[in-house]
């Protein structure tokens, strides 16, 4: 028997290069996992705790969509969100914010223009969407406006605390045929269900 030479077998070159085809592949699927970023995020959500509880009707509608869902729910408002847009996964197309009403870093309509501007800058380009459910309109809702934001009009379908509304087809719905959208002044699960609803038919 003839004994090994101790070298390496040949290798075709074919196969070498679809093996590192291959592994480069593999690496590029790999690697959002293993930095901690999820691939292919589409809406990035940036929610203050005040509405957190909507998370599940907000996200759970999205990936209906077959959408991939970032989520930030820090406890920022218009005064500090700006740095939250900025960290957010360069890769999500849409940039959905819900924020309370006025700023408490000063009368919001004083500075409504600097926060709008500095929301706008850190979305890089990006699609801003931003969730209203006041029927008198916040000064940074509307200067976000003005630099190109969409606005999802979810006032219309939650109305004011304390607003009993005609139910909605999906809604499974009383013999009274009305809803409540608020318990209290927050809204209801009824509320938060249909403010999902209209994320998803503005991002759409």
């Amino acid at each position: 028997m003839r004994a090994s030479s101790g070298r390496w077998p040949k290798i075709n070159r074919r196969t070498v290069v679809a093996i590192t085809a291959g592994l480069v592949v593999l690496g590029f699927w790999w690697w959002p996992g293993l930095v901690g970023r999820g691939a292919d995020v589409d809406v990035s959500v940036h929610v203050n705790p005040d509405f957190a509880p909507g998370r599940e009707s907000i996200e759970r509608r999205l990936r209906e969509q077959g959408w991939r869902v970032e989520w930030s729910e820090h406890d920022v408002d218009w005064c500090d969100v700006a740095d939250e847009v900025e960290q957010s996964d360069s890769e999500a197309d849409d940039i959905v914010l819900w924020m309370p009403t006025g700023a408490t870093c000063g009368a919001a309509a004083d500075i409504a223009s600097d926060i709008a501007s500095d929301i706008t800058a850190s979305a890089k380009g990006r699609t801003l969407h931003v969730v209203d459910i006041s029927t008198g309109r916040d000064p940074v809702v509307d200067a976000l406006v003005a630099l190109g934001a969409r606005v999802v009009e979810a006032g219309r379908l939650v109305g004011e605390p304390g607003t009993i509304a005609d139910c909605l087809w999906w809604e499974d719905c009383p013999a009274t045929g009305r809803i409540d959208t608020w318990s209290g002044d927050q809204l209801s699960p009824a509320g938060l269900e249909r403010v999902a609803r209209a994320i998803v038919a503005e991002v759409r």
